[in-house]
């Protein structure tokens, strides 16, 4: 997520107000640009929560843009995975089903194993060792409280070892599906549940400072189907779209 989103994900009404006056003789880009950061920032946040639908005139209202830059907006939203376009009936937030979710799961699995396996092929100790503070944190008594906090740990961690594969694709592959997990899969968790698979963390992390490409991936690959299970689970098995 760039600069952007995470300013937008806590910018004042009056701050964003003063922001759209200041687009309004802008260039087309920026106002694109801006009306992506604000509707990702409420889809993240729940702010607009899932199967909300998306309607042009009030957005163009808000924005105070024309059609043409809340369109283009949408359908870059779209490709992030965050907004449904249904011919006929326009835009919506997405919803995922639990196949969905399974879907998701099944290749964050294989995406996160690969990035464990190459975090731990790292070379030299010293880079694997950008991981410790991490790995020092997980360990730590003082945890955070919040759900949010502990989603933002937990996307913390994997982030660093995406980073410390060093595979711009791979990164790039992980994008959307980071996207959908905050907006709608790490809501599903409880604290719970969260403390209970960041356990997993140490072994994963440990596996990496070694240099133990084989059980890095497999820690990792267990880590991620168990949370889909947990994810599952909680889902109740829900197969129908919301809209």
């Amino acid at each position: 997520m760039n600069d952007h989103a995470f300013s937008a994900l806590t910018e004042p009404p009056t701050r964003a107000r003063a922001r759209i006056e200041k687009l309004a003789d802008g260039r087309r880009g920026d106002k694109v640009l801006f009306v992506v950061d604000q509707l990702r920032a409420d889809i993240l946040a729940r702010r607009l929560p899932p199967a909300a639908r998306l309607i042009e005139g009030r957005l163009t209202a808000r924005f105070a843009v024309s059609r043409g830059p809340v369109r283009e907006a949408l359908a870059r939203l779209h490709s992030e995975g965050l907004v449904e376009l249904v011919v006929n009936r326009g835009a919506f937030v997405r919803q995922l089903t639990a196949q969905d979710v399974a879907d998701l799961f099944e290749v964050r699995a294989e995406l996160e194993s690969l990035a464990a396996k190459r975090a731990a092929r790292a070379a030299g100790q010293a880079r694997r060792g950008a991981l410790s503070p991490l790995h020092q944190a997980l360990q730590s008594a003082d945890q955070p409280n919040s759900s949010r906090e502990l989603l933002a740990q937990n996307e913390r961690f994997h982030a660093a070892i995406f980073a410390l594969a060093g595979n711009r694709s791979l990164d790039a592959l992980r994008r959307p599906m980071h996207l959908s997990f905050v907006a709608q899969i790490g809501p599903i968790f409880s604290d719970a549940q969260i403390r209970l698979l960041e356990r997993d963390h140490a072994a994963i992390s440990r596996a990496i400072l070694e240099g133990d490409e084989v059980d890095a991936a497999e820690a990792m690959r267990s880590h991620v189907q168990k949370a889909a299970a947990v994810a599952l689970a909680s889902m109740g098995g829900q197969t129908a779209k919301g809209h």
